[in-house]
């Protein structure tokens, strides 16, 4: 549920300070590894 959720936030823009979250997120199990790859790959984008 996580990982649909975060994936909602990117599609609508709201990414302030979701990077940092991202990797709380998967140190703290929530997310897996994979999942952090695609999601920090879809803000990039948005952050340049």
């Amino acid at each position: 549920m996580t990982y649909k959720m975060l994936k909602f936030l990117i599609a609508q823009g709201r990414t302030e300070g979701l990077a940092d979250k991202l990797g709380v997120l998967l140190l703290g199990g929530s997310i897996t590894e994979e999942q952090y790859t695609e999601l920090t790959g879809m803000l990039a984008p948005a952050e340049e």
